[in-house]
């Protein structure tokens, strides 16, 4: 039985690795929509984001499945019971990056001034290189490594303030920018929400592989 628990655990982090595939996927794509104000990629963006949910689905229904027919316990149960926050947090992610997408679809050409559009697409690389990295580290079942890249949210936090800050600025001396920096001001609260996100993922192998839940935020 032990056994069975440990094959079905291992099946379900690689269905949760890949469905966080997906997601930085989508991420990506998010940010290069962004970079190029590509309206056709934000329609695949929101498009594609009914399979992520679908596979979320599937992967509840299996983490369930093994909870009531294997009974796990330890860090077997942990990991099993913890996928079913995981896939939310993840499906959640997925919805930020068709987020902005819609909002790139809202700004439909108005012209973007360089210099916010960089700002709030290297807040967008930050994000997508954490997450990318505590994924990883959850693959690796690398607590240390998660709790690492898990302080990156600080320096996070401070880019998205200092772009509020840039954007208040940018309405104040060029009010023709207005709906602009309102909906980059947008982008970067979803930026902001996906390192959040993986935060959670961060604490939540902590929990699995040590049975302590840290205090991350």
């Amino acid at each position: 039985m032990k056994l069975l628990v440990q094959q079905k655990r291992e099946a379900l982090r690689g269905g949760l690795l890949e469905m966080g595939g997906m997601v930085v996927t989508a991420l990506r794509l998010a940010i290069d929509c962004l970079r190029n104000r590509d309206r056709k990629l934000a329609r695949e963006i929101i498009a594609n984001d009914i399979k992520i949910n679908h596979f979320r689905r599937v992967i509840e229904q299996q983490a369930l499945l093994a909870l009531a027919a294997y009974q796990p316990a330890g860090d077997d149960f942990r990991e099993i019971g913890a996928i079913l926050e995981l896939v939310s947090e993840l499906e959640r992610m997925a919805d930020h990056a068709k987020d902005v997408a819609r909002l790139v679809e809202e700004i439909d050409g108005r012209e973007i001034p360089a210099a916010a559009l960089m700002q709030t697409l290297d807040l967008g690389e930050q994000v997508l290189a954490m997450f990318e990295g505590i994924l990883k580290a959850y693959g690796d079942q690398d607590p240390q490594q998660a709790l690492a890249l898990a302080a990156r949210d600080d320096q996070v936090d401070t880019a998205e303030r200092a772009l509020g800050r840039d954007m208040v600025a940018l309405i104040q001396q060029e009010p023709g920018c207005t709906e602009v920096a309102i909906r980059l001001l947008w982008v970067a609260h979803d930026f902001e929400r996906v390192a959040d996100r993986a935060l959670n993922i961060a604490e939540q192998l902590v929990f699995i592989t040590t049975g302590r839940t840290p205090e991350l935020e």
